[in-house]
C-alpha cells in the first residue's frame, strides 16, 4: 500500500456535521493530550485490542476513524505482511498519521485514506478485521483495571 500524497475528497460526498473539522484543530496536540489525560491508559488498551485481534500474517485490518494512526502502526507492526486501511475525516490528523507512518517504515503496509462515513462492514475477502475506538466495551469487560479507568473518564461506552 502506498501513501498518498493528498487525502482528496472524503469518500462520502455529504459531510457528517464537521467530525473532521473539529479534529483538525486539536490535530497537533491530540497525540500529547491524550497520554496525559488518560494517564497513558490509551497506549495500554491499543496493546490490548491488538493482542485481542489474534490477527495472523498477511490480514487484512480497516481502522475507521483511524486518527493519528497510533492502532493502526500497532495493528501493523503485531504480525508480518498485515496490511491496514485506515479511514478519517480529518486532513490534519491523517497529516500527523502519514507522518508517523512514513517515520515507522510502514508506509507499504498502512494506507491512509479520507473518510466522513460512518463505517460499514466490509466485504470479507477484504478485511479480518474491522477495528474502531469503541471495541474498548469488549476490554472493559476482559479487564477491570481498564474498566475503572473507562467509568472515571466518563467515557460512554456500549456494553
Amino acid at each position: 500500500m502506498k501513501e498518498l500524497a493528498d487525502p482528496g475528497p472524503p469518500m462520502n460526498s455529504e459531510p457528517r456535521g464537521g467530525s473532521g473539522e473539529m479534529f483538525d484543530a486539536i490535530a497537533p496536540r491530540y497525540d500529547l493530550l491524550n497520554r496525559l489525560l488518560s494517564l497513558g491508559i490509551d497506549q495500554r488498551w491499543r496493546r490490548e485490542l491488538v493482542r485481542c485481534l489474534e490477527l495472523t500474517a498477511n490480514a487484512r485490518v480497516l481502522d475507521h476513524a483511524t486518527g493519528t494512526a497510533d492502532l493502526a502502526l500497532l495493528i501493523a507492526r503485531s504480525a508480518p505482511g498485515i496490511r491496514v486501511l485506515g479511514l478519517d475525516p480529518s486532513i490534519e490528523m491523517l497529516r500527523i498519521a502519514r507522518a508517523k507512518v512514513a517515520a515507522a517504515g510502514l508506509v507499504e503496509r498502512v494506507e491512509l485514506r479520507r473518510d466522513d462515513t460512518a463505517p460499514a462492514p466490509p466485504p470479507k475477502r477484504m478485511t479480518e478485521e474491522m477495528v474502531r475506538a469503541e471495541r474498548i466495551a469488549a476490554l472493559r469487560k476482559r479487564d477491570p483495571v481498564l474498566g475503572a479507568a473507562i467509568d472515571a473518564l466518563d467515557l460512554e461506552v456500549a456494553d
